[in-house]
């Protein structure tokens, strides 16, 4: 991602992002700052480009880094990342849906309440 895709992150537009790139943001926003306003349809926006493995994936990749950023931020302290030829992941492209469903794992239980709003 260059310096335009970041700043049109920081900047909330994700028009030029693919459909399930602007679904995953979207929640991610809403979980950041109103998780407590999450309702049905945000989950069932999700629920059309994502398992609901997938959907339990971003959530709690969401939470992490809220809990990290809580963490970090007041103390001033900084995460330190591992150089980028240790990723193994693709980068995102802000035209296709790099979010796909690389995560195919099932549940092993009844799925969490969060995904079974109706």
């Amino acid at each position: 991602m260059g310096r335009e895709d970041w700043k049109a992150l920081k900047e909330g537009a994700y028009a030029g992002f693919g459909e399930q790139n602007q679904a995953a943001l979207t929640y991610a926003e809403k979980l950041t700052r109103a998780s407590k306003a999450v309702i049905d349809s945000d989950i069932a926006a999700l629920k059309k480009h994502f398992s609901e493995a997938e959907i339990v994936d971003i959530h709690l990749l969401v939470g992490l880094v809220n809990l990290t950023n809580r963490f970090t931020d007041p103390l001033g302290l900084e995460v330190e990342f591992p150089p980028a030829e240790h990723l193994e992941q693709e980068p995102i492209s802000r035209n296709t849906n790099s979010l796909s469903k690389g995560s195919q794992r099932s549940l092993s239980r009844e799925p969490c309440s969060l995904l079974s709003l109706q």
